[in-house]
């Protein structure tokens, strides 16, 4: 599978992009990616003020990669919360509806 991009979930919520960012680039073993293979990273957080954990997306520059950062990801803990990652598929840009609409009206 060509999976570029890979979804966290639980991700404490005292986590910030900066901590999530050093957690991609290195680990025990040295560096696990390159900040230029990152297409991007995403953390979003739950707005309800819960107290539940964060998910981010990121994109790779290759599914290889995406799996390395799967693997850095699931099953570990951070703070206190237990995350949980699988890769994505690239996202698709999606036509216009003849008809004008966004794809996601009814």
């Amino acid at each position: 599978m060509n999976h570029t991009r890979v979804f966290v979930g639980d991700i404490s919520p005292n986590v910030g992009i900066d901590e999530l960012w050093t957690r991609i680039t290195e680990d025990d073993n040295g560096i696990v990616a390159n900040r230029e293979d990152i297409k991007s990273l995403d953390l979003h957080s739950n707005d309800a003020g819960q107290r539940v954990g964060q998910f981010a997306v990121i994109e790779t520059s290759s599914p290889v990669l995406a799996k390395a950062i799967k693997r850095r990801f699931d099953g570990h803990e951070l703070k206190g919360h237990r995350m949980f990652a699988y890769t994505l598929p690239p996202k698709i840009n999606r036509r216009p509806r003849q008809d004008g609409a966004s794809e996601n009206e009814d």
